[in-house]
């Protein structure tokens, strides 16, 4: 009889079945992990997730200028709300080091009849005027960056701390009513470590090595600038919060950018 199972060319293949082998996953995933240490070894990294960690500013273990009772003025004589008052945004003791040779400074600004701001840097002991800039007072509160500039501006000298002072000019005719508030800078080489570390550094990354270095100044601009070139970032605005809180500064933490300030 015919059968056409048995007769037809088609006959049902049989293929060989694969089995699950734990020896050979394992010895994959060894080979995985093991490629990923080599790279890690040989200085291969990926951007630090800005949520990994809250940024904590490390103050230098080493010596400060003293500072007293007149570190800012108290006077409310054009501030509109009497409660606020001019703020350096520098963390405990008013003290900050810098890398740079003209750094950029921080200061919160309250909202004023003020129209201009005047920014001077001195000797430690206030003896001598290095240079003095004048800003124009922002229309609404918060925190304004000074940035020096101008061909007459000197450089900070390694090694070497200033005094800056920042007023609010409440009265062109009577200077006895500024607004102040002072702080000390000091400028240094850079650590030797972060000439490596910062050209390969994420740029979302470089606001924790300078706080790590204890270097104030390239922490605040660093992290003000990415807040510049991303302002709706909720993750940036955490860590500038953060930041703040960590050196002292809760009461300034929340506080906005104003939108100043160009020398005049």
């Amino acid at each position: 009889m015919f059968d056409p199972m048995n007769s037809s060319p088609l006959r049902q293949t049989r293929f060989p079945q694969t089995r699950f082998c734990p020896s050979r996953l394992y010895r994959t995933t060894r080979l995985a992990i093991a490629a990923l240490s080599t790279l890690a070894l040989l200085g291969v990294s990926t951007p630090l997730p800005l949520h990994a960690s809250p940024l904590t500013f490390k103050a230098p273990r080493r010596g400060t200028p003293p500072v007293t009772n007149g570190a800012a003025s108290r006077g409310t004589s054009c501030v509109s709300q009497p409660n606020e008052t001019l703020a350096a945004l520098m963390p405990k003791g008013n003290f900050g080091m810098t890398t740079a040779a003209q750094p950029t400074l921080f200061v919160y600004v309250p909202a004023s009849t003020a129209k201009t701001i005047e920014l001077m840097v001195e000797t430690q002991d206030g003896n001598k005027r290095l240079y003095k800039q004048v800003f124009p007072a922002p229309a609404t509160a918060g925190v304004v960056r000074l940035q020096p500039i101008g061909g007459d501006v000197p450089e900070l000298a390694v090694n070497q701390t200033y005094r800056w002072k920042v007023s609010l000019v409440c009265d062109q005719e009577d200077r006895s009513a500024d607004i102040t508030a002072l702080g000390w800078v000091e400028r240094v080489n850079l650590p030797t470590q972060l000439t490596t570390d910062l050209p390969q550094a994420d740029p979302q990354r470089r606001p924790y090595l300078y706080a790590e270095a204890g270097l104030w100044h390239e922490t605040l601009t660093s992290l003000a600038e990415l807040q510049q070139q991303q302002p709706s970032n909720a993750e940036l605005r955490t860590q500038w919060e953060s930041l703040l809180r960590s050196a002292g500064l809760e009461t300034l933490s929340q506080a906005p950018f104003a939108q100043c300030c160009q020398a005049q």
